[in-house]
């Protein structure tokens, strides 16, 4: 389990993505040395992902979820009706910003969603910046790089 202490308090983070699209998604090769350094659990499954979040949660958990098309975002909506998503800040990348997938998302309350084009560079400051407890207190915008286009160019650091 990816666990880390953080100002007295355990914390955990999750990067759901599918095993065969692994691979395929630049940002997820890219971000490896900070995965192991975080010490970030990666699941391939939605039940990985499902059994990890039935554990027991701490108010600074954080899970990166990369769902690869509308069904398994629509799973991800049912874990977040079930409240197994409560205390877990999320990070959403989207194959594509269609649309439909980003009111999809939007309704599991991201503090940071994108797309598949998005590089590791921006994910390492986003992930960076949301484990930063200042960060976390003040509830204040990052502008994030105009490469997101007029949709979702901005996330939450509380």
């Amino acid at each position: 389990m990816g666990v880390w202490l953080h100002q007295g308090g355990i914390m955990s983070l999750v990067v759901f993505v599918s095993r065969n699209d692994f691979g395929s998604r630049p940002w997820a090769g890219q971000l490896r040395e900070l995965l192991q350094e975080l010490k970030a659990e990666v699941v391939y499954s939605l039940i990985g992902l499902y059994c990890w979040l039935c554990q027991p949660r701490s108010p600074g958990d954080m899970a990166v979820l990369a769902p690869v098309d509308r069904e398994q975002l629509a799973v991800l909506q049912g874990f977040y009706r079930e409240r197994l998503m409560d205390e877990v800040r999320l990070a959403i990348i989207l194959p594509t910003l269609q649309d439909e997938l980003l009111r999809m998302a939007h309704t599991l309350h991201p503090r940071y969603l994108a797309d598949g084009s998005v590089d590791s560079v921006e994910i390492e400051m986003v992930l960076r910046n949301l484990l930063q407890p200042s960060l976390r207190e003040k509830n204040f915008p990052v502008r994030l790089p105009q490469s997101l286009g007029s949709k979702g160019r901005m996330h939450y650091g509380g």
